[in-house]
């Protein structure tokens, strides 16, 4: 009964999953592929309408919906979905698996500079062998460039201004936490030490200009989550950024063209943070919509966001999260893709789109997400996905407030700013706002299989 509880709370880890989207890949020219629970979503205007590609048209598996990830490489967008790799180079009309990445179980990958990192096991079949690295630096062109070291290795960094820098993570044979660098792109790969009682260990990419020596992480120990960092490879660590007992970090981002480098990190419970000097230090932001990841493209950061609590599944942010504005919302995705393969495998599908979606295009967007800001009517940014700036008397009613919280049994690092969690109601868990959800049964049917399942939602980390 209490995992029923968690995935029928309103908020932070406690939102919905068939409300989010988890992924975001910018394919350029104002269009963008979008991971959700029930397959892709593309969009060709910059975000504000989305259509819809199903789970069979790349080759994913609807019962793994949290597993899944978007990115933009080589003039294509790879997916990566239950462990397969799939890449379209038209927009999403055809997919075409990985060949080199087909007989794996791809559990991570990231971006470089103009390359792409892979890791997981090399066989999809014996998911407990030794994990393995790839690394691309082509079009379909992906080469092992570390293999099986008696590590599970289960996540992948790569550098935003380097080909040659890259942190993976997973376990030993005995569950340690273990991480692997390499500073010449995966030609040798060196042991890095981490702080003991770790788990749930996530690089985060390097900074522009980086050379290797800072690294960070997102990490558990005990109940506590939160950011760990290191100026000297790995020598030594501390606490960059604690978040509360049973918190943790969902997504970072670095704004690498801002005028200074800023890396934004996001908690639902918690809210945004950044830093301009490499974690030293971290200020907090304005109270904002309910991320489960972050993308930038220029000074432009997107969130994906709860549909449900935040009106809108899709936000932008053009001054560094300070304030958002809404894009698209579930509900009124249309589809399937009328291109390619797409439309014949996705047709038939075409109920499911409107039992996982509610979709009803005649229903606006909204509410109005905290921190959204409606823009100026009209243009390019004309505020949420209703367009024009918001009605009055629409406020930030789309979530509960937030209330200081203790971070006692980690140091923040000099944050200078307490964290901030959501207090609990419903004996522990937190209420659903505005009344019944759209299509209750077929939300309560899936979300209790979720539960039953045991899956567990792997935060995105991406860029």
């Amino acid at each position: 009964m209490a995992m029923s509880c968690v995935f029928f709370s309103a908020a932070g880890h406690a939102h919905s999953p068939v409300n989010q989207t988890t992924s975001i890949a910018d394919a350029g020219q104002g269009r963008m592929l979008i991971a959700a629970p029930y397959g892709l979503l593309r969009s060709d205007d910059k975000g504000f309408t989305a259509t819809w590609i199903c789970d069979e048209a790349f080759g994913g598996t609807p019962d793994d919906i949290f597993n899944r990830e978007v990115l933009a490489f080589a003039g294509g967008v790879l997916v990566r979905a239950g462990g397969i790799v799939a890449r379209t180079d038209d927009g999403g009309c055809s997919w075409q698996p990985v060949a080199a990445l087909a007989k794996a179980r791809v559990r991570d990958m990231d971006l470089g500079k103009t390359v792409a990192w892979a890791t997981g096991p090399a066989d999809k079949d014996k998911p407990n062998d030794a994990s393995h690295v790839w690394r691309a630096a082509g079009k379909g062109v992906w080469l092992p460039v570390h293999k099986g070291s008696g590590l599970d290795l289960s996540a992948v960094a790569g550098g935003i201004d380097s080909d040659h820098l890259a942190l993976v993570a997973g376990t030993d044979n005995k569950g340690v936490s273990s991480a692997l660098r390499t500073l010449d792109g995966g030609k040798n790969w060196q042991a890095v030490t981490l702080p003991d009682g770790l788990y749930k260990v996530q690089p985060i990419p390097f900074g522009p200009l980086a050379d290797g020596a800072v690294l960070m992480l997102r990490a558990h120990q005990g109940m506590t989550g939160g950011l760990v960092r290191s100026v000297d490879g790995g020598k030594n660590w501390s606490v960059s950024l604690a978040m509360p007992d049973g918190v943790e970090i969902d997504a970072t981002t670095w704004l690498a063209q801002a005028a200074t480098p800023t890396l934004v990190v996001a908690s639902a419970l918690s809210g945004v943070h950044q830093t301009q000097n490499e974690g030293a230090t971290f200020a907090k932001l304005p109270k904002g919509p309910l991320i489960e990841c972050l993308h930038s493209v220029g000074e432009r950061l997107w969130a994906c966001t709860d549909n449900y609590i935040d009106g809108h599944a899709l936000m932008v942010s053009d001054n560094g999260g300070q304030s958002w504005k809404g894009r698209v919302c579930l509900h009124r995705v249309t589809g399937p893709l009328a291109c390619g393969q797409v439309a014949a495998i996705c047709q038939p599908k075409m109920a499911e789109l409107v039992t996982n979606t509610g979709r009803d295009p005649s229903q606006e967007c909204g509410p109005v997400a905290p921190g959204e800001d409606g823009g100026a009517a009209g243009g390019e940014d004309a505020g949420s996905a209703r367009g024009g700036a918001d009605a009055p008397g629409q406020g930030d009613s789309a979530a509960a407030d937030v209330v200081p919280a203790d971070t006692a049994g980690l140091d923040s690092g000099g944050t200078g700013v307490k964290p901030t969690v959501l207090p609990p109601d419903n004996g522990g868990c937190h209420s659903s706002p505005g009344g019944q959800r759209r299509g209750g049964t077929a939300w309560a049917v899936l979300l209790l299989v979720v539960a039953a399942a045991g899956i567990r939602r792997r935060s995105a980390l991406r860029r």
